[in-house]
């Protein structure tokens, strides 16, 4: 009898196959926006900019637009509109609920960028034929004036709550 359920949950795991997503069904993105607009908390990961009142519906959104699963592990930066930099209850919010996304990593690193209009910084960059996350690290790396001027997602989380 102990033979005869070894073997069928063996044939079950068998037949059911791998549930993972293959690498070639995930979008790694390496970069995250968000800003506020009209009170809202507006981001993406490059291609367009969502609005949402919270970062989960954004982040949510987004992946209803793709046909690859979005993968928040490779997050290398992340890029604050000077809008919710300024507005601390609302910056707050924002970073609790990405202390609370657990595959973005806490050594990301934060830049802030003045959204003037409705568009989108790592779109711009991208426009440019550059990957936004390697861009925005290397010119953190390599500019000596620049690294004293940026702070880790952890450093942020300190600051402010």
């Amino acid at each position: 009898m102990k033979r005869w359920v070894a073997a069928v949950i063996l044939t079950a795991m068998i037949l059911g196959g791998c549930r993972a997503r293959e690498l070639e069904e995930r979008e790694f993105v390496q970069a995250l926006e968000l800003d506020l607009r009209e009170g809202k908390i507006a981001g993406g990961f490059g291609e367009y900019m969502i609005s949402g009142d919270t970062v989960e519906e954004i982040i949510i959104a987004s992946q209803n637009r793709m046909d690859r699963y979005l993968d928040l592990g490779h997050i290398k930066v992340i890029v604050l509109g000077k809008e919710l930099f300024q507005e601390k209850k609302r910056l707050r919010q924002a970073l609790e609920e990405l202390e609370k996304q657990p595959l973005i990593a806490r050594s990301s690193r934060i830049f802030i960028y003045d959204y003037g209009e409705e568009e989108s910084y790592l779109r711009q960059i991208a426009d440019e034929g550059k990957e936004p996350g390697e861009y925005l690290c290397d010119l953190y790396k390599n500019n000596p004036y620049r690294s004293s001027s940026t702070m880790t997602l952890e450093e942020l989380l300190r600051e402010e709550l």
